[in-house]
């Protein structure tokens, strides 16, 4: 779930054995449980104590990947983590706490050495590259035998990480629907009514325009949108026009189809030709631009609330469904869950981790943070997620969404191959130096080479 993009800072929960005192003398012993944090933060203790007895076994130590950037963040997973501690001393729990980009490469490269970490934040989009090489344990067994209720998580989180034969191999964390930000102080000083629930990507172009203003100059001071080429809207737009960017047994590109190249056309024309958007580059951190209100609509997920309720002296806001395309109205869904490697050597541990992990108190807090719409959901539902004295007002539409959400086609293992084509190709377009019809010209047969290597 941003920019989809999380986002992360190496923090390592350690626990001496030292101090868990086999064949101590005393009745009771400390285990002393140090947490390095984020960079340029204090190092903090945490205490436990354990009876002589529970302390004759070697708790079983397992290791947790997780991907966060914010202290906060941090400290809610830690939280967690050490209640389940305190419930299960038998067991003792590691947290690798690494930034986005960085845990998803460690993550394959521990995998690829035979060393990952017991259980681990797992991204829908790399759910199949961790299937085809067979990394990921089968959490069906386990489900069954704890009648463990899976019909309170959306079915669609679900969905998302059942393998071909029928069988669950995550539990889902998060599911997410793109949705339009907009900042109603910028609406009422134009005196425009807020978007409206059925309106169209044209609408969107009209509205925007209407809140692009220039100086005495000519030079744009306030934009109507942040940049619509951003994983965020691209496939949600590309939808919207009826087209796909793969065929459906996916082992072609699709993106040379009328209506592939209209949605591009559409999103390269926001920047080049309407000027409603700044350009990519100086778009990347929409969130600011939209608190300094700048640009005055934006399309995120609903990690972006975090940082709006974070902000100081930040405008009115709310949300409202994804524009309707020609063919229809999509969003883009993403999902994240918890994962077990199929190698750990405590699979009965770490499926209890992960029990605790999926279940009420974790999935609560999350929903109060604003970083996620949980998968959980009476945690989905409840007030501590929808937050009715706190904008949006309309907290809902993040629920509602979800019936109209589509993955990307994540089931190629090359899928991160073919976006990473794909952005590299855009570039020019976005920037006006390359044709749509150059472009496709280009770019899909790269993408179908990709796809033979599958």
């Amino acid at each position: 779930m941003k920019k989809i993009t999380l986002i992360f800072v190496c923090i390592v929960l350690t626990f001496s054995l030292v101090g868990i005192g086999i064949g101590c003398k005393s009745e009771t012993t400390k285990t002393e449980t140090s947490v390095t944090a984020a960079a340029g933060e204090t190092t903090r203790e945490v205490k436990e104590t354990t009876t002589k007895e529970e302390a004759k076994a070697e708790p079983v130590v397992l290791n947790l990947g997780l991907i966060g950037e914010s202290k906060s963040d941090y400290d809610l997973y830690n939280d967690i983590v050490t209640d389940f501690m305190k419930e299960n001393p038998e067991i003792q729990v590691k947290i690798d706490w690494l930034p986005w980009a960085e845990a998803l490469a460690k993550f394959k490269t521990q995998f690829a050495a035979g060393t990952p970490p017991d259980v681990f934040w797992l991204w829908v989009n790399q759910f199949q590259y961790y299937m085809s090489a067979k990394s990921l344990l089968n959490l069906t067994p386990y489900i069954e035998k704890d009648n463990f209720k899976t019909d309170e998580f959306f079915p669609v989180s679900l969905s998302a990480y059942t393998g071909s034969d029928g069988n669950i191999y995550a539990l889902p964390r998060e599911i997410s629907g793109m949705v339009v930000y907009y900042n109603k102080d910028l609406f009422d000083k134009a005196g425009l009514e807020y978007p409206s629930e059925n309106w169209t990507w044209g609408d969107y172009l009209e509205i925007s325009k209407k809140l692009t203003i220039k100086d005495a100059n000519g030079k744009i001071t306030q934009y109507g949108s942040a940049p619509l080429t951003t994983y965020t809207s691209f496939n949600s737009i590309l939808w919207g026009y009826g087209a796909e960017l793969l065929n459906a047994d996916r082992t072609a590109c699709t993106l040379d189809t009328p209506e592939a190249m209209a949605a591009i056309q559409y999103m390269a024309d926001t920047i080049n030709v309407d000027k409603i958007t700044p350009t990519p580059a100086e778009g990347a951190q929409f969130e600011n631009l939209f608190l300094s209100s700048k640009v005055a609509m934006f399309v995120s997920g609903r990690w972006s609330t975090q940082q709006l309720w974070a902000a100081e002296n930040a405008p009115k806001w709310d949300i409202q469904h994804m524009p309707y395309g020609p063919k229809g109205r999509f969003t883009r869904s993403s999902a994240g869950s918890h994962a077990i490697a199929a190698v750990t050597k405590y699979p009965d541990q770490a499926w209890k981790l992960v029990k605790y992990l999926g279940s009420g108190p974790l999935m609560n807090k999350l929903a109060e943070s604003g970083l996620i719409v949980p998968a959980y959901k009476p945690a989905a539902y409840s007030d501590g997620f929808l937050q009715p004295t706190k904008d949006p007002e309309h907290s809902q539409i993040f629920l509602d969404c979800l019936e109209y959400g589509k993955y990307e086609p994540v089931e190629t293992p090359v899928f991160d191959e073919i976006t990473n084509i794909l952005n590299a190709d855009l570039d020019a377009v976005w920037s006006g130096a390359k044709s749509v019809d150059d472009f496709i010209k280009e770019v899909v047969p790269k993408i179908n080479d990709a796809l033979k290597q599958q």
